[in-house]
């Protein structure tokens, strides 16, 4: 996108490049190694098909608070539910209330611009005649309109 529009815009592509490289490299790199470091299998006790889940999450405090969390949740569906959609809408109303009328900020006028900037190059060692000549053809080009 050229101009003003294409410098705004510009940063969107190159954060979300960032972002995902940076998420990959998380994933392929960063991951496997904290999980082969944190969640090594004692010698001797191998998980057998007897193994209960649940001895895990009563050992476990951020288990145990999502077990918790969840079970709340899911025994009041509808009061969630309508809780979440309140929070989403009124977040954008609290946003668009308290931001665009306070700061007044359009990022594209539409407004056409005054003046414009025209260059002309001519050879070396040309005259003042001759320049002048050049920028009456440019000033008759432009005044047609």
């Amino acid at each position: 996108m050229p101009g003003i529009a294409g410098e705004f815009i510009s940063f969107l592509p190159k954060t979300l490049i960032v972002t995902l490289s940076s998420s990959l490299l998380v994933a392929v790199l960063i991951n496997p190694v904290l999980c082969s470091t944190l969640m090594r299998v004692k010698v001797g006790k191998e998980i057998t098909s007897d193994f209960d889940e649940l001895k895990l999450v009563e050992k476990s405090k951020i288990l145990g608070l999502y077990q918790y969390v969840l079970r709340k949740v899911l025994r009041f569906r509808l009061i969630t539910l309508f809780a979440f959609i309140f929070l989403f809408v009124g977040t954008f109303y609290w946003y668009g209330k308290n931001t665009f009328p306070r700061k007044r900020i359009e990022f594209f006028p539409k407004t056409e611009p005054s003046e414009a900037v025209v260059n002309i190059r001519a050879p070396l060692g040309t005259t003042l005649d001759v320049s002048d000549k050049y920028v009456a053809s440019v000033e008759d080009f432009v005044s047609k309109d």
